[in-house]
């Protein structure tokens, strides 16, 4: 078993943990500039809090262990990869680091391969040092593993599964600290009939339990909206998509992408270009990433411009510190993070959380604030109180805010 201990400046988890080979070093000179990156940020951050692995009281009067697994990808070829990973590492240095707790990360490396999702579930839950779990990040993999989880009375708080059926309360332990696309699909719709007008849409989906029903949601609400309709479903894998994008309706103004595979989006815009048209392209938050690159695109998202509240700032802070480039797209990751940390930490007992406190807790949390721009808290269902969905439009240095 690999595990991270993150109990020390944030210079010390990037050597522990990429140098250990968990995340994508990739070779031997990417590793030696970690290392001179997290010795720069160690310096840095050591001037600004206290070394979290020295002995401090915590909220709950006692310095506090456990083991929070995070089900996230990191050290592969995803759009996604790592970045989740990362913003949960950061918070939950920071978190050590403000209330004197030795929480540990045990990674498990999963984006949407289900196989490897219940193998990571079913070692997690064999230990009894794990907590909690931060994830899974999908919402096929959050369907595939809940059971396991559950029955290793394991709490999990995904950051990103949005699935609306996933809160109807055959998954006892889930959370998540993202709104569901209950209320993505009408943000997506809104803005495409009231904003960009046009005369017919194209939505175009994969056989996912994120894709299809998100697609379904976004075309219910623009037939009631009054917009006319063009559906297609893209095939898995590296099949050709050029047939598909011939049969576009040349009446077709906009090309909505509820897609979780980013080269399938990127792929089948090039093919609608290829043909001559120039739809507008709007994506769902699953291509919030870099990899998709469509300057002029828009994609929605669950949070706002981090950098607009203090608690973003500081996250973001963090986050560039060590791993340069900022990923907005693990944000939530951050916030999740928390969440499970706070409730071990307040139902600590002899110095050690455990699954049952975490459990009990989670109901209870309140982030006043978050790198997301609203407070966190949990309704009955388990859904996050408070969350909206923004739109963005992708710019060639990162993203604009338009509605």
């Amino acid at each position: 078993m690999v595990r991270c201990c993150i109990s020390r400046a944030l210079g010390l988890v990037v050597v522990a943990v990429l140098c250990a080979g968990l995340a994508a070093c990739g070779s031997a000179g990417q590793a030696q500039e970690v290392a001179a990156a997290a010795g720069a940020a160690e310096a840095d951050h050591a001037g600004n809090a206290e070394t979290a692995g020295a002995p401090a009281s915590g909220e709950a009067g006692t310095s506090c262990t456990g083991v929070i697994g995070v089900i996230a990808p990191f050290g592969g070829t995803t759009a996604r990869d790592s970045i989740q990973m990362n913003w949960a590492r950061v918070s939950l240095d920071h978190f050590n680091s403000v209330h004197g707790t030795s929480f540990t990360i045990d990674p498990a490396n999963v984006d949407t391969d289900i196989a490897a999702g219940r193998r990571e579930a079913r070692r997690l839950g064999e230990d009894e040092d794990v907590v909690g779990i931060v994830g899974p990040a999908s919402s096929r993999v959050v369907e595939a593993v809940g059971s396991i989880l559950d029955d290793a009375a394991l709490s999990y708080v995904s950051p990103s599964a949005t699935r609306v059926s996933l809160t109807d309360g055959h998954l006892k332990g889930f959370y998540r600290v993202v709104p569901n696309d209950d209320k993505q699909a009408p943000a997506i719709s809104a803005f495409i009939s009231e904003r960009l007008r046009p005369r017919k849409v194209l939505v175009a989906d994969q056989d996912d339990p994120y894709s299809a029903p998100l697609a379904a949601g976004i075309i219910k609400d623009l037939r009631k909206r009054g917009v006319p309709i063009q559906y297609v479903r893209l095939p898995a894998g590296q099949q050709s998509v050029k047939d598909i994008a011939g049969q576009v309706d040349p009446e077709v103004e906009v090309v909505v992408l509820p897609l979780i595979d980013v080269a399938l989006a990127n792929r089948f815009i090039a093919a609608v270009q290829a043909t001559g048209m120039r739809p507008a392209v709007v994506g769902a938050d699953s291509l919030f990433v870099p990899a998709f690159d469509q300057a002029g695109a828009y994609v929605s998202s669950f949070g706002p411009d981090a950098t607009t509240s203090a608690a973003g700032r500081e996250a973001v802070r963090l986050y560039q510190a060590i791993f340069g480039e900022f990923e907005a797209f693990g944000g939530p990751a951050y916030a999740a993070m928390e969440v499970v940390a706070t409730a071990a930490l307040e139902t600590c007992k002899g110095g050690r959380a455990n699954r049952e406190g975490v459990s009990e807790g989670l109901p209870k949390v309140v982030l006043e604030e978050s790198p997301l721009g609203t407070p966190i808290s949990f309704d009955a269902q388990h859904e996050v109180r408070e969350g909206s969905y923004r739109i963005f439009r992708v710019t060639s240095g990162g993203y604009q805010q338009v509605g």
